[in-house]
């Protein structure tokens, strides 16, 4: 069993890595190639992984592990710091906040972590995050303004742009799953079924 007061130590002083690396993440969003900042995230996170190790903290250990390992390859540039890489950094860093908040409460780690650590090893293996607004531009075509109809719903065309984004992520998110080893059929399947929504939905429109 961990000492009691080494880990009210470790709740204190990771709740400020915490603290720190969220506002160093607002940072990030903002200057995405500021180098410093992700190295201050960096020494936060490894401090964190050194600490959890030492106490025996297998999730929190397990999870800063893997987002290290991912920040190491932001910082050498093999992987780009964009919109979705963000969102992970973020979603990570509130799910260590919530497992600080098991220990300070329960004296053990009950938050769950294997699809972050399933989303990470994604991006560690090669998978590109993409966030949905990147994909819409990338995938949106020029259109003649000309050839747009005065006269459509609004209303039915704000339901289909809402579907298509949550439909482009959950592309992402079913092709990360196909780069960090889940089985192809299941996910190929649920890609196929999406995809004809999507065409459903573009029909109609």
């Amino acid at each position: 069993m961990t000492d009691n007061s080494l880990l009210q130590d470790f709740i204190v002083e990771t709740g400020e890595h915490l603290e720190e690396t969220e506002r160093n993440l607002l940072r990030l969003e903002q200057q995405p190639e500021d180098a410093e900042v992700l190295n201050n995230i960096f020494r936060s996170i490894h401090t964190i992984k050194g600490s959890s190790e030492y106490l025996g903290l297998e999730r929190i250990s397990e999870l800063s592990h893997k987002l290290e390992n991912l920040l190491d390859l932001l910082r050498r540039g093999e992987r780009r710091v964009n919109g979705a890489v963000i969102d992970l950094l973020i979603g990570t860093n509130d799910r260590f906040s919530q497992l600080v908040d098991d220990l300070a409460h329960h004296q053990q780690e009950r938050a769950a972590i294997d699809d972050l650590v399933q989303r990470i090893e994604g991006y560690n293996r090669g998978a590109e995050p993409v966030s949905v607004e990147e994909a819409l531009a990338e995938t949106s075509p020029q259109v003649d303004g000309d050839a747009i109809e005065d006269e459509y719903d609004e209303e039915l065309f704000g339901i289909f742009v809402d579907q298509l984004k949550d439909g482009l992520q959950a592309l992402c998110d079913q092709t990360v799953e196909l780069q960090s080893g889940q089985p192809a059929g299941a996910v190929l399947s649920q890609y196929e079924d999406r995809l004809g929504t999507l065409q459903s939905s573009a029909n109609y429109m």
